[in-house]
């Protein structure tokens, strides 16, 4: 009972509570879908003069429909949905990412800056410009543009245990050519960590916060 217990709590800490909360709801929904089906069942029978099982024939097509619909909705709304949307937890940051629709005509800096995206086979493509000149390319400051121009193109490897991220850099005003790197993202289990480091960032961004020297004790 008690390793039954502690693999249900693993379950539970592995998704995040939103998700958790998402499937209530649906399930509430569901449930109150099915408790109409005797009414229906009684208001066909009646009214059309229709046999039970016939009834049981239609309930079954519309089951049937309902899961091949919701499957095929999922697959089509992350091929074809109008954006991407990708959560970091440290910050927490979230990116939106625009599919099958080009840049907007004069992007206006910002510090996420514009990202579009297609997918090629399994690979979703990111393309993004328009990122001020606030932040840093990488964790040794170096500097870059707004002419920077990053590509990046994100697929699941090792029998869906890790993402991989292979990223293009394009900036003619601060590199003499692009450059390539990749990243890897092992799949664990656990909550999104929230990491509150906006307030002493120093170290990495220092954009002359003001702080406060004097004890408090």
């Amino acid at each position: 009972m008690s390793n039954l217990l502690t693999r249900t709590r693993n379950v539970y800490n592995e998704y995040p509570r939103a998700f958790w909360t998402y499937n209530v709801i649906v399930f509430i929904d569901r449930l109150g879908g099915f408790m109409l089906y005797p009414f229906f069942a009684l208001y066909l029978t009646q009214k059309f003069d229709i046999g039970m099982s016939t009834v049981g024939i239609l309930f079954a097509i519309f089951s049937i429909s309902g899961m091949i619909g919701s499957a095929l909705g999922g697959a089509i709304a992350d091929r074809m949905g109008r954006k991407v949307v990708i959560i970091d937890e440290a910050g927490p940051t979230v990116r939106h990412v625009y599919l099958n629709v080009p840049h907007t005509p004069n992007v206006k800096p910002s510090w996420r800056g514009e990202s579009i995206g297609w997918y090629e086979g399994d690979t979703l493509v990111v393309d993004t410009i328009g990122q001020n000149t606030k932040t840093v390319v990488d964790r040794f400051g170096t500097p870059h543009t707004e002419k920077l121009h990053v590509v990046e193109r994100w697929r699941v490897i090792d029998q869906g245990l890790t993402l991989r991220v292979d990223i293009e850099v394009d900036d003619p005003d601060t590199f003499y050519q692009p450059w390539r790197t990749y990243q890897l993202f092992r799949r664990t289990n656990g909550p999104l960590v929230e990491e509150i480091c906006a307030e002493n960032n120093t170290p990495l961004f220092d954009y002359g916060t003001p702080t406060d020297d004097t004890p408090d004790f």
